[in-house]
């Protein structure tokens, strides 16, 4: 069993870069964990404190943890988890014991009633307190579940990427569940599709698949979506940690904050509801005007090799240099393409003059062959 002992002042004993490369500035590895779609869908009916230490351990966990398939084995010590969870070292054993207890007994649900398939894994294999330290091992059965967490390899199964300062904000069990799925969908071009209200119901623990009720009190679909998912975006809204990373815009149907809800087509009962999150521009478009730029960049060269036109390839690039905010490489761009620009323009009267004169010598042989005689 690999074991990785994290302390905060330390040198980290694992290859950073084995993370996947989704740093938005002055970003750390720590200011964010990531999920993959299936578990943050998934019916896990965790407290805020048990899914804040289920985000500690997937903030370190990396592809590098799981090694020559050996089930890893995360401590973190006091230093760390006083910072993590706000409190006094004093507190540690009081705040974790009656969570930890019940985190080890949470488990990893997948039913597909349809294909008539299920599957029941413990979320942990073992979690312990001792000598100010907390030592947590993710089941291994779970080895794939957790493992998109941990690499970028994999980016079509899907993932969110969510924010700690943020999560860690958030006290109340829906909300973080809420934000985590608005975190789910945020590459430029891809937004989440309208979810089933029933869907996000069995999610947040109102029923089972089955459809058996769990909480009465939100059985009725817009009962759940006005008292739970609109009051979770409310929170999320008025977090200082949330106004720095999204927007939440208001429906223009229904005048809603975060989202809108919408009848089932046809003759359907029942919502779906649409998220209605906007990211600030950061890592993931970022990510994407670089990748422009290169391309940008490359088909410059392919064209000044062809001896083809550069400028319009220049000019984008001007424009991805603008919005990525690199201003003196823009300035450089711009004025080769003032230069190129006063060459063209030039090229361009010397090839009219010489049009004008060849069209003048023409005129002056068909005069001179003319034979005015002959009239």
């Amino acid at each position: 069993m690999s074991e990785l002992v994290l302390h905060e002042k330390s040198e980290k004993p694992f290859n950073v870069s084995s993370l996947p490369v989704l740093l938005d500035g002055d970003e750390s590895f720590e200011d964010y964990h990531l999920k993959n779609h299936d578990f943050i869908f998934n019916c896990t009916d965790l407290t805020a404190i048990q899914m804040d230490m289920m985000a500690m351990m997937l903030t370190y966990m990396t592809k590098e943890s799981w090694d020559n398939g050996q089930c890893p084995t995360f401590h973190f010590d006091t230093e760390k988890l006083t910072k993590w969870f706000g409190c006094s070292a004093k507190q540690l054993h009081s705040k974790l014991k009656a969570p930890s207890k019940a985190l080890a007994k949470k488990q990893f649900i997948f039913i597909d009633d349809d294909n008539e398939e299920f599957s029941f894994a413990s979320l942990l294999k073992a979690i312990e307190y001792k000598k100010g330290v907390l030592t947590m091992t993710p089941n291994d059965v779970l080895r794939d579940i957790y493992l998109i967490t941990a690499t970028s390899d994999e980016k079509n199964k899907g993932f969110g990427k969510i924010y700690n300062d943020v999560y860690r904000a958030l006290s109340v069990p829906n909300t973080k569940r809420v934000f985590e799925m608005i975190s789910r969908f945020r590459e430029r071009g891809m937004e989440m599709h309208p979810q089933d209200v029933r869907n996000l119901q069995c999610c947040l623990g109102i029923m089972t698949r089955e459809g058996r009720v769990l909480k009465s009190t939100y059985a009725s679909e817009k009962t759940f979506v006005s008292r739970i998912i609109s009051v979770a975006m409310e929170q999320i809204a008025a977090l200082p940690e949330a106004k720095k990373r999204l927007n939440l815009k208001r429906s223009e149907l229904t005048g809603t904050l975060g989202y809108e809800l919408l009848p089932k087509a046809g003759d359907q009962k029942g919502f779906k509801l649409r998220f209605l999150a906007e990211w600030k521009e950061g890592v993931d478009e970022k990510r994407h005007l670089e990748a422009d730029l290169q391309s940008a960049l490359d088909d410059a060269k392919e064209a000044k090799e062809k001896g083809e036109r550069t400028l319009p390839h220049l000019e984008k690039v001007a424009d991805l240099l603008s919005q990525l905010g690199e201003t003196e490489s823009l300035g450089n761009i711009k004025n080769k393409i003032v230069e190129i620009k006063r060459r063209e323009a030039h090229e361009k009267q010397l090839r009219e003059a010489e049009m004008r004169n060849n069209e003048r010598e023409l005129v002056k042989r068909s005069l001179q062959s003319f034979p005015l005689d002959e009239f």
